[in-house]
């Protein structure tokens, strides 16, 4: 706490208003969250763009396309600053002027990468910000950058798959996405490529693919119109 207070950060448990309500629904949210700058605005939806740390040039760019479509229309972008895919979606954004969210693997005093500071200051600085269910101090570990997957797609209404391999964390993001009952969609300029096993495979068991973020939006408007709600596609 002492950290937080020197870095002008913050910290909300389960029972705190300031809480994000989706997460709270979830069937495992954190208890804690510590936070750097912000949290995702609980009125409006975001969507989490995740993907490969090693893209393809393609990859990569439909990733930036996407995190600069969704901050164009005032969603907001949440990854998890990495390199490759998260950091395309987060630049993206930030270059369309939009606010973008990151949650860690691990405590939130350090950015790993490392190569990654400037990007996390920039994104504190434009409204967004950094969160971990881990206390300042933790280091990261195997488990924790998985389990911090459920997070960032728990605090999304929707999750995009930009470039997945066979075995890849934002698998676990979608499979995550998915047990909540949330929409799960895959970049359908990124199909087939080298790096595309584990998205081609969401693609085959049913997930949307998408050209742009336009669709997704398409998709929320329409599950408005049909329920008020928001009916939530899901892979059978």
């Amino acid at each position: 706490m002492s950290w937080l207070y020197r870095a002008g950060g913050s910290s909300f448990s389960y029972y705190d208003p300031g809480y994000p309500a989706i997460l709270r629904e979830t069937a495992r949210p954190p208890f804690m969250l510590y936070v750097r700058g912000r949290l995702p605005d609980q009125g409006r939806p975001a969507v989490a763009i995740v993907g490969t740390r090693y893209p393809t040039g393609r990859g990569l760019d439909a990733a930036v396309s996407l995190g600069m479509e969704a901050a164009a229309a005032g969603v907001a972008v949440v990854s998890g600053l990495a390199r490759g895919i998260d950091s395309g979606a987060h630049r993206g954004a930030l270059a369309a002027g939009g606010r973008t969210f990151a949650v860690l693997g691990r405590g939130v005093d350090a950015v790993y990468p490392p190569a990654n500071k400037e990007l996390a200051a920039r994104m504190v600085a434009s409204g967004g910000g950094i969160a971990s269910e881990y206390p300042p101090g933790t280091p990261p570990s195997r488990w924790t950058f998985p389990e911090r997957n459920r997070i960032r797609a728990g605090l999304c209404r929707s999750t995009v798959v930009v470039e997945a391999p066979g075995v890849s964390g934002a698998l676990i993001s979608a499979a995550f996405a998915l047990e909540e009952g949330r929409d799960v969609y895959v970049a359908a300029s990124c199909m087939g490529g080298l790096r595309s096993a584990g998205s081609d495979a969401l693609a085959a068991d049913g997930a949307v693919t998408l050209a742009c973020f336009g669709d997704i939006m398409e998709d929320w408007r329409g599950a408005r119109g049909r329920n008020g709600a928001g009916d939530r596609k899901s892979v059978v």
